[in-house]
């Protein structure tokens, strides 16, 4: 029995001397192993997604505010010329068409034709849009035969140097967009199609904004604006109106007249009550007073 005792004792001991050397290897050993395997799966996880995201960020140097770009000594002048011209003449018609004829063979074109007849005067306005190479030679010609320049005024702006500049950041601004695409491309979170969107966006409200000004430099110095105004003194309605307009002033004034007054009589009903009322009073004492006597 006391050797049972023994013999049991033993293998307790034993088995439980097992059970705690290998509760150490699966803690130790096996736990350090599964640590360092998540660890490593989510540092190459994470850095997909932080690629796109840094090359975003990092792209937000790319178009820097360049400095306004200078013209070389040997860019072509880009000028925006002007003509305000005043010509009275005999025949406002035969004016006109002498006009339109000089324009067509200008090759230009009339943008806007208006006319007016008021105060014994007859115009015509004429805006004519011109090629820049042939501006002088028109302004030569477009005086018609007996017309008199009142008033002629000719102005020239140079905008070489803006227009050089906008020419410059149009490309620069065109060369940032291709980039932001092909970022679009390579982006595959939401977050980072998001930013890159906004970026693009914002770059081509930019470019729209440039390409309209240079649109506009582009018209204004390719084709010269001349302001054109034609006028004919209408000799025959001038007397007839001076004569007809005294008359008509004298009816006119003579009515302001009789009104003012009406007005005023109008105005003063009151008091010609009251008189009107002290009048009889004192037509019916009179009549008393005779009865009297």
């Amino acid at each position: 029995m006391k050797n049972k005792l023994i013999l049991l004792s033993l293998f307790i001991a034993l088995f439980s001397g097992c059970n705690s050397g290998s509760k150490p290897d699966m803690s130790g050993s096996g736990g350090a192993g599964t640590t360092t395997v998540s660890t490593e799966m989510a540092k190459s996880s994470s850095s997909e997604g932080e690629a796109a995201t840094d090359e975003v960020q990092g792209e937000e140097s790319v178009a820097p505010a360049d400095p306004p770009q200078m013209p070389s000594p040997g860019t072509p002048k880009k000028l925006i010329k002007n003509a305000d011209i005043r010509i009275k003449v005999d025949d406002l018609q035969k004016a006109e068409s002498y006009v339109n004829n000089q324009v067509k063979l200008a090759g230009a074109y009339i943008a806007s034709n208006n006319s007016d007849n008021t105060a014994g005067f007859r115009t015509i306005s004429l805006q004519i849009r011109v090629d820049y190479r042939k501006f002088e030679s028109l302004m030569a010609h477009i005086t018609p035969e007996g017309g008199f320049v009142d008033s002629k005024k000719i102005s020239s702006q140079d905008v070489t140097s803006e227009y050089v500049d906008v020419e410059s950041r149009i490309k620069s601004k065109k060369a940032v967009e291709a980039r932001y695409r092909e970022l679009l491309k390579e982006a595959h979170s939401i977050k980072d199609i998001i930013e890159v969107e906004d970026k693009l966006r914002l770059i081509t409200e930019e470019t729209e904004i440039q390409e309209g000004r240079m649109k506009y430099l582009t018209d204004q110095t390719s084709y010269s604006t001349i302001n054109l105004e034609l006028h004919q003194e209408d000799t025959i309605t001038a007397h007839s109106e001076s004569f007809w307009g005294r008359i008509a002033s004298s009816i006119i004034y003579g009515w302001e007249i009789f009104s003012t007054f009406l007005l005023v009589v109008i105005g003063a009903w009151p008091f010609l009550i009251v008189a009107g009322l002290v009048l009889y009073f004192i037509r019916q004492y009179q009549k008393r007073r005779e009865l009297k006597k």
